[in-house]
């Protein structure tokens, strides 16, 4: 009786263990996913640019990405400075920035080489990106869709707005205060990836005849989005006129149900009273959120990658 007792207890762990590694391998990704990037970056001539893109794998992994191709641009891969928990120096490439259940979120640095990209743009504005081959340390290659990177020459500006004040909160909402150097007419205000995440960042433009002092500004950060003043910016008027030293500001919301990257731009162009145009820029700079399991679950399932919890 003992004997077979002792078979069966035997049996059942064998089986336990058998649907555990099955479990744990069937949730297991193929390749890492990447987060959603939109990303509008200036390649500085006779420089390396550097791009930071995340993604999500498996927790074990260690094989690491040693070189990209970006569009045609090669990129090196940096390590990772940090300090650990204890107040070691660290230098790595698999460094993790969240890790899950089954699951790890890394951060991948790319310096890209200027010399490439001025000779792939042949003519044109801007270079758009939406997928990446990496080339890893053990011979594998692969190609992932990583959102859209928008690599441009250095812009050339013309600016008579000054930015006094800039701030931000913790739920994603920004203000910039602008005062006009001179009289000059607005004649629009853009986002660079409006068309693709319009439903995921908001724009309002206050009008005002004096720029806010700070503490005002300060105020505005804590106040719900659907109070703050101002217009929703596809309903503002444009043109939109301004004397010396009468300014405006813009508020940027971003929802919080984005999970990716965010890098671009506010381009506000217009002329002065001269007619001398003028083109300002303000960045919008979003890193992906702290992320929970459900919101793992939900990217895995959504890219169709590995299984879902």
């Amino acid at each position: 009786m003992k004997g077979r007792i002792f078979w069966l207890a035997l049996f059942l762990i064998g089986l336990s263990w058998m649907v555990n590694s099955y479990y744990a391998y069937s949730k297991r990704l193929d390749e890492p996913i990447f987060l959603d990037h939109y990303i509008e970056k200036s390649v500085l001539e006779e420089d390396e640019s550097n791009l930071t893109l995340y993604y999500l794998t498996n927790k074990n992994d260690d094989s690491h990405v040693s070189l990209v191709n970006f569009g045609g641009i090669t990129g090196y891969v940096a390590r990772k400075d940090f300090f650990d928990d204890f107040g070691f120096y660290e230098n790595e490439f698999n460094h993790d920035i969240q890790t899950f259940t089954h699951y790890a979120l890394r951060e991948l640095q790319i310096e890209l080489n200027s010399f490439e990209f001025e000779e792939l743009l042949n003519g044109d504005d801007e270079l758009i990106v939406h997928e990446m081959e990496l080339f890893y340390s053990d011979g594998r290659d692969i190609t992932v869709p990583i959102g859209e990177v928008v690599l441009h020459l250095p812009y050339q500006i013309e600016n008579v707005l000054n930015q006094p004040w800039a701030g931000s909160s913790s739920d994603n909402l920004s203000i910039f205060s602008y005062s006009a150097e001179e009289s000059l007419t607005i004649d629009n205000i853009t986002f660079g990836f409006d068309e693709v995440i319009k439903d995921q960042v908001f724009i309002k433009i206050d009008s005002m005849n004096t720029v806010s002092v700070p503490n005002q500004m300060a105020d505005d950060l804590s106040v719900n989005w659907s109070r703050l003043p101002g217009i929703e910016i596809k309903e503002f008027k444009f043109p939109h006129e301004l004397k010396k030293e009468e300014g405006f500001k813009l508020y940027t919301q971003i929802s919080p149900e984005f999970i990716g990257s965010l890098e671009s731009s506010l381009v506000i162009k217009g002329s002065t009273e001269s007619g001398k145009p003028f083109t300002s820029y303000s960045l919008i700079n979003n890193q992906p959120p702290y992320l929970e399991q459900e919101d793992v679950n939900r990217i895995i399932q959504e890219k169709g990658k590995g299984g879902s919890q």
